[in-house]
């Protein structure tokens, strides 16, 4: 009898156990697209800049244009600016206001899998390099003679900043702040902040990330 109570027991808590590792990894799955596809903010365009789409090698990129870059007769120094993670074009609002009163012209475009752009995910990277580089193309497209390119990010944005001044050394400057060095420490010093030991008991979130978004993290290194 106390042999049979003992199975039923142990059958239970297999059961539990079983049911309990579905829940846990469903949950991981969950939180791995919400991680590459986090929710989209709808904006409304300021006055002092133009709403444009221009080509870009994976997708056509929404950006906005300070108005003498967008008309072709701007400045012969351009800041592209470059938010992160979680960010948005309004981030760089008002320095989209003052860059032109102090004589630069300016151009933000909008993340892969962020606010506006068509692409379903957020690279954190190399598609954001890439897209930095499209809109630095387009900005000589501009002018007859080059103009001065800086780039300027912020976060993830910042990173994608020196991805993409390796890819395009044309670019005559970089600024940068919290950029991260190597995506991997970033990643878990990030999740670490959510609760302590995210970064391990949320492996298999990255793990399933890392496979529905086709990267690898360890090899998003922009200190390289």
């Amino acid at each position: 009898m106390r042999s049979m109570q003992r199975k039923k027991l142990w059958r239970r808590v297999l059961i539990y156990f079983g049911l309990g590792f579905v829940l846990y990894l469903g949950l991981c799955l969950r939180l791995a697209f919400f991680y590459i596809s986090p929710p989209r903010d709808t904006l409304l365009t300021p006055i002092w800049v133009k709403d444009l789409t221009v080509q870009g090698t994976r997708n056509p990129i929404p950006v906005w244009a300070s108005p003498d870059l967008a008309a072709g007769n701007g400045k012969p120094v351009v800041f592209v600016l470059a938010y992160g993670y979680g960010g948005t074009r309004e981030s760089w609002s008002r320095a989209m206001q003052e860059l032109p009163q102090m004589g630069f012209e300016c151009v933000c475009p909008a993340m892969p899998g962020q606010e506006a752009s068509p692409a379903k995910h957020v690279g954190f990277g190399y598609p954001e390099a890439q897209t930095i580089v499209d809109t630095v193309r387009w900005v000589r497209g501009q002018y007859k003679t080059q103009p001065k390119i800086i780039v300027w990010g912020v976060s993830m944005g910042g990173a994608a900043a020196w991805l993409a001044s390796e890819q395009d050394p044309s670019i005559d400057g970089v600024i940068t702040e919290g950029a991260y060095a190597q995506f991997d420490e970033a990643m878990d010093h990030w999740l670490g902040r959510q609760f302590p030991g995210a970064h391990i008991v949320l492996r298999p979130m990255v793990w399933m990330a890392s496979a529905l978004d086709g990267i690898n993290p360890s090899k998003i290194r922009p200190v390289d």
